[in-house]
């Protein structure tokens, strides 16, 4: 076998370190999004890890640290999945520009509900980590349908209403459906996160969105 080069020797010295860190990532963000982030310790992700302790601590510092890399991690792969920005839409039509964001939030929402999960246990309490989470990713998400919204209510294609409660609509039913998929199943025997499910979701959630629930009366 050949000798790796000093190059491909340092590459995969540092895989060898980074393994033990993506474990502790992985273990952290099912705890943090089960349990919340109060009530779990290091000891716990390092044991969900398999690892010591100890390898907390030396990876990440602290719990606070571990939680902020957890959300970074989320955020990373939620845009690689999600990689949807202005230029994306530019040529769409307010009305097809809303249903599109519409469509891709609720999938890349069915995709991981972990991050999700976590703003649920993190949205009831004000904190710090709180403050941080909405001012570094949530704040430029809902200023993104903010704006979406308005530039439809501009262009006469739906209704002006109070764009702040619009945008609350959407963002709550795209992201609490797949966070409780475990009721879901319970209540209807579904699958919420299977791939017909989602279709069919999305369907009736544009078109109640855009058209109401109220049958129209048949014209005499």
């Amino acid at each position: 076998m050949p000798k790796p080069t000093p190059k491909r020797a340092r590459a995969n010295r540092k895989t060898e370190r980074q393994e033990p860190r993506e474990k502790l990532l992985v273990a952290a963000i099912d705890l943090f999004s089960r349990h919340g982030y109060e009530p779990v310790s290091t000891g716990q992700i390092a044991a969900a890890a398999g690892l010591t302790q100890s390898m907390v601590h030396y990876h990440f510092g602290k719990k606070s640290k571990i939680w902020k890399a957890a959300i970074e991690r989320l955020m990373h792969e939620r845009g690689l999945v999600f990689p949807i920005g202005r230029l994306d839409l530019q040529d769409l039509d307010p009305l097809s520009r809303l249903k599109v964001m519409i469509r891709k939030f609720l999938t890349v929402n069915a995709a991981d509900p972990n991050l999700n999960r976590i703003l649920m246990h993190e949205g009831m309490v004000r904190s710090a980590r709180m403050r941080w989470l909405a001012r570094r990713y949530m704040v430029a998400g809902y200023r993104l349908f903010d704006q979406a919204i308005k530039e439809a209510v501009e262009a006469g294609v739906i209704r002006s209403l109070p764009i702040m409660n619009v945008t609350n609509i959407i963002v709550s039913a795209c992201t609490m459906t797949s966070t409780m998929n475990v009721l879901m199943d319970e209540v209807y025997e579904v699958d919420i996160t299977r791939e017909e499910y989602l279709s069919s979701f999305s369907d009736s959630l544009v078109e109640v969105l855009f058209k109401g629930l109220e049958a129209k009366s048949p014209k005499n």
